[in-house]
């Protein structure tokens, strides 16, 4: 915690193997790094998540989730950045 109760930090890696799945022309697989931090505005009730995700890999069609965009083929090392609130009542 950055700061104990009112900021965190986080980060994530995904490895994804699609198994030859996608054709001969693309990747074979696609990771993901994820860092982010989050604010609890008021604890668990209202908290503020922000998030930047950088794919080393070409994003192919179908796993356009989480910010990215299809890349064409070749293509690699996009960024894609979430924030959202969530309320809880």
């Amino acid at each position: 915690h950055l700061v104990p109760d009112e900021w965190e930090l986080f980060g994530r890696f995904e490895y994804i193997d699609f198994d030859d799945s996608l054709g001969a022309m693309r990747d074979d697989s696609l990771s993901l790094i994820t860092v982010g931090v989050v604010n609890y505005i008021e604890g668990h009730n209202v908290k503020w998540t922000n998030q930047l995700i950088y794919a080393m890999d070409e994003v192919p069609s179908g796993t356009t989730s989480l910010a990215l965009v299809t890349d064409g083929v070749g293509e690699d090392g996009q960024v894609g950045f979430i924030s959202q609130i969530q309320l809880l009542f």
